[in-house]
């Protein structure tokens, strides 16, 4: 039966509820980096912009990289999901509320692969404004069915009144 919680999406928030894996978002030329991945680079001592620098995340739609905290975070594993480009007038493919849901099968599918139980992440497309807080955790509360989870949902305080609605 899965558990499904809400947190701020602070690093400190985050780490009391002691996740097996952390999952970031990071869409394709997201710079300068902010929030929640801004956070979690600060606390790395900048290893998510290195590696990106390098290339070693890129953003694209569907990429997961996955990270070892070390000392410096307090979690199993740290995952970065790559969500494709931001809107822009520049973009020619955006992510949907398709390629969204297909992000959030993804991570289970990863944290089921990986052994984790306990899973903090944000609702994938939520970071970029590319589908509303209830329409992800439709999607989220729907693909955790039947599975033995406990997620912790990482959105802004003012539309977690949303999310509640649907969870």
């Amino acid at each position: 039966m899965p558990r499904l919680g809400l947190v701020t999406p602070d690093v400190l928030a985050i780490e009391g509820h002691r996740p097996d894996l952390l999952v970031l978002e990071y869409h394709v030329q997201q710079r300068p980096l902010s929030g929640l991945v801004e956070q979690v680079d600060w606390r790395m001592c900048g290893l998510v912009s290195r590696w990106i620098a390098r290339g070693r995340i890129t953003g694209e739609l569907g990429e997961q990289v996955l990270i070892p905290p070390g000392r410096h975070l307090r979690c199993g594993q740290l995952l970065v999901q790559g969500m494709g480009s931001v809107p822009g007038p520049r973009q020619v493919r955006v992510p949907t509320s398709l390629d969204c849901n297909r992000a959030t099968e993804q991570i289970l599918a990863t944290c089921q692969g990986l052994g984790a139980r306990r899973l903090a992440m944000p609702l994938p497309g939520r970071a970029a404004g590319l589908i509303s807080a209830s329409v992800a955790a439709q999607l989220l509360s729907a693909s955790v069915e039947g599975k033995d989870l406990e997620v912790v949902i990482i959105e802004e305080n003012h539309l977690m009144q949303d999310v509640i609605d649907v969870i």
